[in-house]
């Protein structure tokens, strides 16, 4: 290896971030705030000004809020951290929120949380199929009436560049992967299903 290329290898690994492991985690509950819940199977879209998490899974009952979660082992919560403050909140929000809460895919679309497709429980068998908005502003949620032929219940969904993709999120493109494009407009949203 030559001198210069040593000295700019040095060079990129002074430039990586460095991180340090923390002990435990750090206590919300001091400072007044809480956080949410360690889970799986959530899914976290943001703008920006904030992320949002909503949906996931954790089987540890205390963890997921033992008594407290009528909904356990999952979470039918949605939660803000606002980056200005450096502040979660847990939003609460009236309407027709999803019952497949993991697994999902989500997007957002100026003030607007769309969650396509995921599972409830029993996984795999409890699958959903519609699209669901969220209205971050006014904390409100409403099922979209898509015009088009609905997909199969399946769960596994991601986004990728503004479409929900469904099937398993480790397959490449092939006849077991089909795309769903949502095209916004005035008069709701058109669900186009289309095999590649």
């Amino acid at each position: 290896m030559s001198s210069s290329r040593g000295a700019e290898n040095t060079k990129c690994l002074d430039q990586l971030n460095k991180f340090e492991k923390l002990t435990g985690r750090p206590s919300l509950r001091a400072s007044g705030h809480s956080a949410p819940p360690a889970r799986s199977g959530h899914r976290c879209v943001a703008n920006g000004s904030s992320l949002y998490v909503f949906g996931g899974y954790n089987p540890d009952y205390d963890e997921s809020g033992g008594s407290e979660n009528e909904d356990y082992p999952l979470f039918r919560e949605l939660w803000r951290y606002h980056f200005a403050t450096g502040t979660w909140q847990q939003m609460r929000t009236e309407g027709y929120m999803p019952r497949e809460l993991a697994s999902m895919s989500a997007v957002l679309h100026g003030n607007n949380l769309l969650v396509f497709g995921g599972t409830g429980i029993p996984f795999g068998e409890s699958n959903g199929n519609e699209v669901h908005v969220c209205n971050v502003k006014y904390k409100r949620w409403s099922l979209l009436n898509c015009r088009g032929k609905k997909p199969n219940r399946i769960y596994g969904q991601h986004t990728n560049h503004g479409k929900f993709h469904l099937g398993p999120r480790t397959s490449l493109p092939g006849p077991n992967l089909c795309y769903v494009e949502v095209e916004f407009s005035l008069n709701g949203l058109l669900m186009e299903k289309s095999k590649d």
